[in-house]
């Protein structure tokens, strides 16, 4: 009986493919519960080193593969189209990517080496490779091998370069929006009767010195107590004194919390969000009390710090807790 000649037993390439296969077939029967957050972390990073690695091993061999014209013997056209019928993909993708794996071993070999060493990963090399294809034709030689490795070298902090943005999702377009909002400038907002944009909210004294309970606005939309906490961070305040039927017992001047001079004194200190790992620029920071103000506070940059709105947020959140570094930099772990 005829059988199918192995070809590849004597290559090492395709020997480690196999047992590296072998070992993740292994890997997913594993449990992972045992695993804590920081090794979770840890494993998660070191996954995406490996994703690039094996993209990198990949574009190899399909260069190899066009080299050889490994599609030939069986009537295709071309690698790319062989490589989508033997993987089962769509032919442009895999016609881009042998047209990617021949200018990384041809040309942009520093692009390749760093993809190899998971310095980058698939998705920035695309971008840089054909970021440098669009270049002039004309540039000068040294100018070129300088635009590469610049693009393929990590950053001054060590860390790699983020050159694929993509768009932002739902819920990221729906926090800009609210942020917008929230930043909108006053007088520029509609009148409505003798008000000029006002969103009034009802809480109590011992939610903004707890945040145990709930606050509402004016229409009786409840909001929580991190969100109520998070934007008198931000607004106006306007103390009204309530008897125990509603009545207007009192009401103090809106203040604002921090000036603007004091909030530009924080954006040329901080230089971004101060929360550990967070880069977010100044000017979209938002200026938050370490301690908070109905607690004793003081509405002093010694006091205050920078937070995305996010980590603002987190900063409100009763589920959180803050802990304040030497280096003045924050991180936030869940209660327990």
């Amino acid at each position: 009986m005829a059988t199918i000649k192995d070809t590849t037993t004597g290559h090492p390439v395709p020997c480690s493919v196999r047992a590296l296969s072998a070992s993740v077939t292994a890997l997913a029967e594993r449990p992972l519960f045992a695993l804590d957050v920081a090794t979770t972390r840890d494993t998660i990073q070191a996954l995406a080193v490996l994703e690039s690695k094996v993209a990198s091993l990949k574009l190899a061999v399909l260069a190899h593969a066009d080299e050889v014209q490994v599609g030939s013997d069986t009537g295709c056209t071309s690698t790319g189209v062989w490589a989508a019928n033997a993987t089962r993909s769509r032919k442009n993708v895999c016609a881009a990517q042998v047209k990617l794996a021949t200018a990384l071993e041809s040309r942009w070999t520093k692009v390749r080496d760093a993809l190899a060493s998971g310095a980058m990963n698939a998705d920035q090399v695309r971008v840089v490779v054909n970021a440098l294809e669009d270049l002039p034709e004309d540039l000068d030689a040294a100018l070129l091998i300088q635009a590469e490795e610049i693009n393929c070298t990590p950053d001054e902090s060590g860390e790699k370069r983020d050159w694929v943005k993509g768009r932002p999702g739902p819920q990221k377009l729906g926090e800009a929006f609210c942020e917008l909002i929230e930043n909108y400038p006053r007088q520029n907002a509609p009148k409505l009767g003798r008000t000029d944009g006002t969103f009034i909210a009802t809480t109590t004294f011992d939610l903004l010195t707890t945040a145990l309970g709930t606050a509402t606005l004016d229409d009786g939309t409840p909001m929580t107590a991190a969100q109520a906490m998070r934007l008198a961070c931000e607004a106006r305040i306007i103390p009204v004194v309530l008897g125990g039927n509603g009545e207007v017992l009192h009401q103090g001047k809106a203040r604002r919390k921090y000036t603007a001079a004091q909030t530009y004194a924080m954006h040329a200190r901080d230089k971004s969000c101060t929360a550990k790992g967070c880069d977010w620029p100044p000017g979209l920071c938002h200026a938050h009390h370490d301690t908070m103000f109905a607690k004793g506070g003081k509405t002093d940059i010694e006091d205050g710090r920078l937070l995305c709105p996010h980590h603002h947020a987190r900063a409100h959140d009763p589920a959180y807790e803050m802990t304040i570094h030497p280096d003045d930099k924050v991180t936030f772990h869940r209660r327990t």
